[in-house]
């Protein structure tokens, strides 16, 4: 009885640990920096389609949400909220370097908060860091 109960136990514990660990896996930006993604997040998969839109989705949407307005799942838990990108005010100020510059060096790097980990692997894609930095000055509220 007491080899089932270790069972039991060992199994609850593996349970646990991939019921709450592994939806918070980390994700390899390409800058060292550990990223949490949302829960039923694809991480790293590789989807077929728009390698931007996957790409906004898993590295991005978690904070800066689906629409930009800073109201990923992951912002919720954030004590600086996330930049949104269809504030007029922003809009108006931001340039593509300046959106550049964060998504390869994170946040910090433009002033901004340095929970942005950077993404420093984009700068060998500009055919995906472009059409990204396009995006994200594109949304509108």
């Amino acid at each position: 009885m007491m080899k089932s109960a270790a069972v039991l136990t060992t199994s609850a514990l593996f349970a646990f640990v991939s019921a709450v660990f592994v939806p918070l896996a980390a994700c390899d930006n390409g800058s060292g920096a550990v990223k949490r993604e949302p829960p039923g997040s694809n991480a790293g998969a590789l989807a077929a389609g728009d390698p931007v839109e996957t790409l906004y989705r898993d590295r991005c949407s978690g904070c800066h949400g689906a629409t930009g307005r800073g109201d990923g799942s992951l912002s919720t838990t954030m004590q600086v909220k996330p930049r949104d990108f269809t504030d007029s005010a922003w809009r108006a100020t931001s340039t593509d370097e300046k959106v550049r510059t964060a998504i390869l060096k994170g946040g910090k790097s433009v002033g901004g908060s340095e929970l942005m980990p950077g993404s420093p692997d984009l700068e060998k894609r500009p055919e995906v860091l472009e059409p990204l930095v396009k995006k994200v000055r594109a949304f509108q509220r």
